[in-house]
């Protein structure tokens, strides 16, 4: 069952996990993670979960809230209860109505293929690579953070 394409993290709902991850399977994130997480496969925030972090892996669901930057080499799909506060590079983005987006979205199919991607900002141009591992600088100058209910 170790293989990538079975969850293999879960954050349960009334947890918090604060660091960075890493790992090769799915993650499913019902409660809160305050880092940075790196995965090959998919990642699901549910809608009772929260991000304050960056997260890079190939298929993202949104349900909850993120706080930072997203890379997929895949899809990223936002559900009408999600919220996404940062940026996003992917080859193909869904949001359905309802869902919240405050944040540059770079759709591209060059991240499937591993070309050059990056965001150009105040009239700077840096690459994803470079920017991924650390917090989005909305992250760092916002204090939006949504409460859980």
């Amino acid at each position: 069952m170790n293989q990538p394409d079975y969850l293999n993290t879960l954050i349960g709902e009334g947890t918090t996990v604060k660091g960075d991850l890493e790992t090769q399977g799915q993650v499913r994130i019902d409660g809160d993670l305050i880092g940075s997480l790196k995965t090959n496969t998919q990642v699901i925030v549910s809608g009772s979960g929260r991000v304050k972090g960056n997260i890079q892996g190939r298929d993202i669901v949104i349900g909850g809230v993120i706080k930072g930057d997203i890379v997929a080499t895949g899809r990223v799909e936002l559900l009408s209860s999600g919220m996404l506060l940062g940026r996003v590079v992917a080859p193909s983005l869904t949001v359905e109505f309802g869902a919240v987006i405050d944040g540059l979205c770079r759709i591209t199919p060059k991240i499937r293929d591993g070309g050059v991607v990056g965001f150009y900002d105040q009239g700077d141009y840096y690459s994803v690579q470079d920017k991924i591992a650390q917090p989005a600088s909305r992250t760092e100058t916002s204090e939006i953070w949504i409460p859980s209910s």
